[in-house]
């Protein structure tokens, strides 16, 4: 024989030693009546609930793993006093819990697995925190003693009610096979299960098929489901795999959801949403707090939307400790009132005359998180705004500070091109604003000129602009630069260019005459502003027949005009009226009246505004 050192032997003998202990404690469980202690289980769960709990059969076992399994079989347990039925909070024909070894003597034990067969299960959750499974400490608001991770269920029913929330909802689990399937079932989808219920007064349906086994928290291990579940007549389907349904730590499944109306997920989703039918295709990654969505085809009313979304909410994994969402939308057709979401309606504010809103840019929201995204829209279609025809733009948002550049507008047969940012960093935020304008058509962009007789030809502008306030109108309302805009060519009503040239006497004759159409040489409008207070730098129509000039000013901060009108008739007629027109009043819906009281043109006043 070969002679073991010593130190070798020591550590032989102790492992031998360690052995039998385990096979000594194994076979001690495994020989045991713990029926013995069953009595007093009952008394001691009875006495801390103050209810009824009965055990027909009690077992423990000792793994492979030497985890131990408290197997419960007959077991019957009256519901919390408090609770909404009457129903049992518990009925099963076995019951089993295996616990993990090294969490048995900790602040929280983790439970690896749950298995129920032949069970039916009654869960309430009140909004004070009072839950009726709590058994020895029944009154207990705080987190939870035990930590399930894994459950297995057989022809089990569970009723998981929360007021709280409003959700109240019963599933029944069953062999896959029996009843009508969701759909083919195969091996990896041996369990179906069926569900109803109502949220925020919402009744809700459906059924999936999946694995026996289904994780339930801080396990990272992934199941397979398939199924659907519908509201009213919109329905959603899935089919992929998922991972600890009470976290969702992981997702990768295609889905569909198609209704009638966005109105019926109104309930589910707290925004106000168009009454459109919609569709959507798309497949679904989630990792953590991380989402991909990709391949989204969706369509919304006469809307079409595709393209790609992320949404990192990892704030460990961000250098900027910000989540940080990426979106990439593409459409060949859009209509604005598709795509209606807005935020809860607010009081109609005071002042109907206003243009610019006045509701707060929420600064503290536009820091707390990053972007970058593209959206293109081919045609696009929007009632408040008509002359809207499609847009393009690339916008980052980074540490609070909006950049959205380049923009594209398709705007009256033409574009507006250029870039807007937005500095949520200061306080109060600051903006700026720099858009040219080039081939617009004016009796696009203003459809009432064209019913009073005016076409035009090529129309430009330019605005630059910049301010400082906490929301649109009080950023324009301080604002600090000019706009400008200039026309060539065009053509004009006769009748609307003697109008505009108080020719009383050329207006009656094309009353009776008829009407035509005369060459308009140019226009100009610029302004120049300083905090939200404009000055007229030109003010000029030049046609055949009529030159007008013009000056005043224009107020952001009251959105006010006040502009005089001086024209002068090119060959004046018998009747003319030697006036100027006074242009004044809010900007969305200004008065015209004749001031007898101008100071006539003189030679000194030939200053002429010079057409492009």
């Amino acid at each position: 024989m070969i002679a073991l050192p010593s130190g070798i032997r020591s550590r032989f003998r102790k492992t031998k030693i360690l052995l039998g202990v385990v096979l000594a404690v194994a076979l001690t469980l495994a020989v045991f009546d713990w029926n013995w202690l069953r009595p007093s289980l009952e008394r001691h769960l009875s006495e801390k609930s103050q209810r009824a709990v009965k055990i027909g059969d009690l077992e423990v076992e000792l793994g492979f793993s030497f985890e131990p399994t408290v197997r419960l079989r007959r077991v019957y347990l009256e519901n919390a006093p408090w609770a909404d039925t009457k129903r049992p909070l518990a009925v099963a024909g076995e019951a089993s819990f295996t616990f993990a070894l090294k969490t048995l003597w900790d602040e929280q034990r983790v439970v690896t697995k749950v298995v129920l067969k032949d069970a039916e299960v009654d869960l309430e959750w009140l909004p004070d925190g009072l839950r009726n499974w709590r058994l020895r400490e029944p009154d207990y608001r705080g987190p939870g003693k035990y930590k399930a991770l894994t459950v297995e269920m057989h022809r089990t029913s569970i009723r998981f009610a929360r007021p709280g929330i409003a959700l109240d909802v019963i599933g029944i689990w069953n062999p896959a096979e029996s009843g009508e399937a969701v759909a083919q079932p195969d091996s990896n989808l041996s369990t179906r299960i069926d569900f109803d219920g109502k949220y925020r007064g919402a009744a809700f349906a459906g059924a999936v098929l999946t694995s026996d086994l289904l994780t339930i928290q801080e396990t990272g291990r992934s199941f397979p489901l398939r199924g659907h579940v519908t509201s009213g007549k919109t329905r959603v389907d899935a089919d992929g795999t998922v991972a600890d349904v009470l976290r969702l730590s992981a997702i990768d499944a295609k889905l569909r959801i198609a209704g009638p109306s966005l109105l019926e997920l109104q309930p589910f989703v707290d925004l106000h949403l168009a009454s459109r039918p919609y569709r959507a295709d798309a497949r679904l990654r989630k990792k953590d707090d991380n989402y991909v969505v990709e391949q989204l085809q969706a369509k919304i009313g006469a809307t079409d939307i595709a393209g790609e979304l992320s949404y990192r909410g990892d704030r460990d994994g961000n250098e900027s400790g910000r989540p940080m969402l990426r979106a990439t939308l593409r459409s060949e057709s859009a209509d604005l009132a598709d795509l209606g979401v807005v935020g809860r309606p607010a009081a109609k504010e005071a002042g109907s005359e206003r243009m610019f809103p006045r509701s707060a840019l929420g600064a503290e929201r536009i820091k707390s998180i990053d972007a970058h995204v593209t959206v293109n829209a081919r045609k696009l279609k929007s009632a408040a705004m008509p002359a809207l025809e499609s847009v393009k733009f690339s916008a980052d948002l980074d540490d609070g500070i909006l950049n959205v550049k380049p923009i594209d507008l398709g705007v009256g047969g033409g574009h507006a091109i250029g870039a807007i940012t937005l500095d949520a960093q200061r306080e109060p935020a600051s903006s700026r604003v720099a858009l040219d304008f080039r081939g617009i058509r004016l009796e696009q962009l203003l459809p009432t000129l064209e019913s009073n007789g005016v076409s035009s030809g090529s129309v430009s502008a330019n605005v630059q602009l910049s301010g400082r306030g906490n929301s649109i109108a009080a950023i324009v309302g301080n604002g600090t630069g000019s706009m400008s805009l200039n026309m060539v060519g065009g053509r004009i009503s006769n009748l609307l260019d003697a109008k505009l040239g108080l020719n009383l006497g050329k207006m009656l004759r094309l009353t009776i005459s008829g009407d035509r159409a005369i060459d308009v040489h140019c226009a100009a409008i610029a302004f120049d502003f300083n905090n939200g207070l404009g000055k007229s730098r030109a003010i000029l129509l030049d046609t055949e027949q009529t030159r007008i000039e013009g000056n005043g000013t224009m107020n952001l901060r009251d959105e006010t005009l006040d502009v005089l009108l001086d024209p002068t008739q090119k060959k004046p007629g018998l009747f003319s009226l030697h006036s100027a027109i006074r242009v004044q009043g809010p900007l969305k819906h200004p008065v015209f009246t004749l001031d007898k009281n101008a100071r006539p043109r003189t030679a000194a006043d030939e200053k002429h505004v010079q057409c492009p």
